[in-house]
């Protein structure tokens, strides 16, 4: 559905005339629709467009008439069948009538690639396929494009590509795969365009890719792309420091330790709350893989970096290095850490982790 309502906050802004009063009214059942994406206004419209059409279309109308009628009743239909049904129609009109060196029409075909993706594949990925050609022609030929919508174009037309690169992943055929998944990257991570969760996603899919396919190498160089365009668009962000954890995940993973931590102490460099973060990621995904002496470590230089001792997440950095001395077996230490992190406890939250609770009973017992 959200293919479906996204088409029409541009199709009908482009050819917004005053040919007739049916458009006028189109236009604002539209507004309706894009008020309220939860369908509460769906019934309203379909009421309206069976009181103007009575359930048919008569021959007199113009073709953008037509057009603009089975885009709407492609949204409003509860029934998938039915949406891409009416879709189609608008699909024919479009490149019988009104013309296809459009990013409408793209869009369209993006929409009709949604409703087929998860039950038709092939369908799904020949709908993305026409949109690709279409839109390799208007990107060498930009001048057919309103200037107003070049960034329109440029995102839709790369997420048409992205979408068809991961129906290739998912479904094993990997020829395309890391071709189509960067030339989408490339175009939605253009400076030009407003940064966003899509100026990566795609570099992050094929991150994800190459992960499966044991490619740690080239999967590390991607998530050094993407942590290159959040810190040049937006800093040292959170979203930085959340794919910096993910690139540490998989160096730990693939017993590339040192350069996890490298990582981290870099990072403490500049910003040492954000490093405390990494340092302590970092830290659980060793005791995970019980490598228990190298997470201590890193709890202790995630500690150093805590600028405020009495907080939430120093009461977690105790815990944790407690929890790891018990262990490594030095059930001394880890009883100190372990009371040090329960008494910040009840200071910063006013009650007790279970998880603390639990082991010091645990060691009461050993």
């Amino acid at each position: 559905m959200k293919y479906l309502i996204l088409i029409l906050s541009i199709f009908f802004s482009a050819t917004a005339k005053s040919e007739d009063i049916t458009v006028a009214e189109m236009l604002s059942w539209k507004n309706l629709i894009n008020e309220d994406n939860s369908g509460n206004n769906y019934n309203i419209i379909k009421k309206r467009m069976e009181s103007v059409f009575h359930g048919h279309l008569d021959s007199t109308y113009s073709d953008s008439i037509k057009y603009y009628y089975y885009l709407i009743n492609a949204v409003i239909e509860p029934s998938i069948n039915k949406q891409a049904e009416n879709l189609l129609t608008a699909v024919n009109i479009r490149e019988e009538k009104l013309g296809i060196l459009d990013p409408e029409y793209i869009e369209i075909l993006w929409a009709l690639g949604g409703l087929y993706k998860d039950t038709d594949i092939d369908s799904a990925a020949c709908f993305y396929q026409k949109a690709i050609v279409v839109g390799e022609t208007l990107i060498k030929n930009t001048e057919l494009i309103d200037r107003n919508k070049i960034n329109y174009f440029l995102n839709t037309y790369g997420m048409v590509i992205g979408d068809l690169a991961n129906i290739y992943d998912q479904n094993c055929r990997t020829q395309e795969v890391v071709s189509l998944y960067n030339t989408a990257h490339n175009l939605l991570s253009n400076d030009i365009l407003p940064f966003d969760v899509m100026s990566y996603y795609y570099k992050f899919q094929l991150a994800q890719y190459y992960e499966r396919k044991g490619y740690v190498d080239k999967a590390i160089t991607c998530y050094d792309d993407i942590l290159n365009i959040i810190k040049k668009r937006v800093g040292i962000s959170d979203e930085y420091i959340q794919f910096l954890s993910l690139k540490a995940d998989l160096l730990c993973r693939s017993e590339r330790i040192q350069e996890a931590i490298k990582m981290a102490e870099d990072v403490s460099l500049g910003n040492r709350e954000k490093g405390a973060d990494l340092y302590n990621f970092i830290g659980l995904t060793l005791l995970k893989k019980e490598n228990y002496e190298n997470a201590l470590m890193c709890f202790f230089k995630s500690k150093e970096n805590i600028q405020k001792e009495e907080s939430p997440f120093m009461a977690t950095i105790l815990h944790n290095i407690g929890r790891a001395y018990m262990l490594l077996g030095n059930k001394n230490e880890a009883k100190t850490y372990l009371m040090r992190s329960k008494d910040l406890q009840m200071r910063v939250y006013g009650e007790i982790i279970p998880n603390t609770e639990k082991y010091l009973n645990e060691l009461e017992y050993k």
